[in-house]
């Protein structure tokens, strides 16, 4: 299946849900890994806002 075809699939909701299943089962078997929540959250997490002003 071409990637783009994959939003015009009908139940794309159950592919993702079979994803999902197939992805935690290989976690629970050792076969891939997962980094530490911190790390993931660390990446995403809204960084301060640089507070000079800008002169003009």
């Amino acid at each position: 299946m071409h990637p783009k075809d994959i939003l015009d699939t009908p139940n794309l909701d159950a592919l993702w849900a079979k994803e999902a299943e197939d992805r935690l089962a290989a976690y629970r078997r050792g076969e891939i890994s997962a980094p530490p929540l911190a790390e993931v959250l660390g990446k995403y997490m809204a960084k301060p806002a640089d507070t000079k002003l800008h002169s003009k």
